[in-house]
């Protein structure tokens, strides 16, 4: 009885029943395709190459954790460029502030201004829309209730050009915006006042809910009208 004959190229039956069960001993055969790759082993320039690399990444954070003065620099240049160009910034402000009539101030006062939100493009843009009574204290009041150079002017080319300072305040202080008052106008209320807008806004009446109540009432309804309506449908 001959044997079968075999050849360096044959494989064992047993290695390769071994080489489809899952290596974890689960018992599972692998399917074809999800055989785990065999990774060749690292050589020995490559364990050398990656523990130089661990060595000096190591010796980087160590100095920079014990040599504070490298970050210190750094922080205090760029500490001294933004003190630098603050300082520009109030001496070209006390400058601008002098020309409109505010004398001199000193540094705390450009300081106080600024924190409070007072730029001389603001204090310049308000005085051109005819505010040009001002004090110190009347700007930083303006600009703590919202009011912008932007808002004033857009309320004035709406047709609001006898608003004072302190009407400027209150409309701020209930919500009222330019675009708001727009809207409001364009929807038949052209000459709507100031105090028909506060109401508005009082009641927390939208242009939304103004169109309908137009829509229900009719489009000469009056502001009057609007409120009772919203108050007929809280």
């Amino acid at each position: 009885m001959s044997s079968r004959p075999t050849s360096k190229t044959d494989t064992d039956p047993a290695d390769w029943l071994n080489e489809q069960f899952d290596p974890k001993g689960t018992g599972k055969l692998l399917k074809p395709g999800n055989k785990r790759d065999k990774k060749l082993p690292l050589s020995r320039y490559d364990i050398l190459r990656y523990s130089l690399f661990a060595v000096l990444i190591s010796m980087t954070m160590l100095y920079i954790g014990t040599n504070n003065n490298v970050g210190n620099t750094i922080r205090d240049g760029v500490t001294n460029i933004s003190m630098a160009g603050d300082e520009e910034l109030l001496t070209q402000m006390g400058v601008w502030m002098s020309e409109m009539g505010y004398g001199e101030l000193s540094r705390e006062e450009l300081i106080d201004l600024r924190q409070a939100g007072v730029t001389a493009t603001f204090t310049s843009r308000m005085n051109e829309l005819g505010y040009t009574d001002l004090t110190l204290d009347d700007l930083k009041r303006l600009r703590q209730a919202g009011v912008t150079e932007t808002f004033a002017g857009m309320m004035h080319e709406l047709g609001y050009k006898d608003l004072t300072k302190e009407d400027l305040i209150l409309l701020k202080q209930r919500g009222l915006t330019a675009d708001f008052t727009g809207k409001v106008q364009n929807l038949g209320f052209p000459d709507i006042t100031k105090e028909d807008l506060i109401r508005l806004k009082n009641y927390n009446i939208n242009t939304a809910f103004i169109e309908r109540a137009q829509a229900e009432l009719g489009k000469d309804a009056s502001i009057d009208d609007i409120i009772r309506f919203k108050i007929r449908n809280q």
